[in-house]
């Protein structure tokens, strides 16, 4: 599911008014808190780069995927099916999108979400080995 959401927000031209639809009037507060200044407004003008955007809706992909498939391969599986899966939805944006445009820059946010969530991933899992190992060495005991 996240990551057909995240397809689907990546190519939708209404993205802005799906999230003002979708959560109503508390987009627009959680935007200025965002925003303390208020110059820019989530519903009615994109922000001049969205680059923040891309890395923590492709991070936040990153680990829900690699968290339900919960191996060390399935994590390496992840971040190169998720970078393939972000390379291509930008293109996408191109062929299919009358306002979104393809960017160099919003492939390096998507790497780098991608590489932060695989790296959060990868530290639940040496937590949970930790964990894990710290008990079942007690019930030996």
């Amino acid at each position: 599911m996240a990551v057909a959401f995240t397809g689907a927000l990546m190519l939708s031209d209404r993205a802005p008014s799906v999230l003002r639809v979708t959560f109503g009037d508390r987009t627009r507060r959680l935007w200025e808190r965002i925003d303390a200044g208020g110059r820019t407004d989530l519903i009615t003008a994109r922000p001049e780069t969205d680059f923040v955007v891309h890395v923590a809706i492709w991070s936040a992909v990153a680990v829900l995927v690699a968290l339900a498939i919960w191996t060390w391969w399935g994590l390496l599986a992840t971040a190169v099916g998720a970078f393939g899966l972000s390379v291509m939805i930008e293109l996408a944006q191109g062929r299919w999108s009358s306002t979104r445009q393809v960017e160099l820059r919003d492939v390096a946010a998507n790497a780098l979400g991608i590489s932060a969530g695989a790296a959060g991933a990868a530290l639940v899992y040496l937590a949970w080995s930790a964990i894990a190992g710290a008990l079942a060495a007690l019930s030996r005991r």
